[in-house]
């Protein structure tokens, strides 16, 4: 991914708060580990209620020289620009 690219994750699991599980596939969630992140379109209304919220989250960005952990490059195909939505 090019430098100033934009990305997110959308992770499915088990709904089990009971257990510690609590995956939501309509929720688009930033990097924890990324340099860099967006608030441009973040809407925290759409990120606390029910609903796909990709329109509206927060972004992950990617920052000149970023690497993934064991100095391999971020991967090319999580790629989604602001543009695009």
């Amino acid at each position: 991914m090019k430098p100033g690219s934009f990305y997110a994750y959308r992770v499915d699991g088990p709904f089990d708060p009971a257990a510690g599980s609590r995956f939501n596939p309509r929720k688009v969630l930033i990097d924890p580990y990324a340099r860099g992140h967006t608030d441009t379109l973040w809407n925290r209304a759409d990120a606390c209620h029910d609903g796909d919220n990709v329109k509206t989250a927060r972004r992950s960005v990617v920052i000149e020289g970023q690497l993934r952990l064991g100095g391999r490059p971020a991967a090319a195909h999580a790629d989604e620009r602001l543009d695009h939505l």
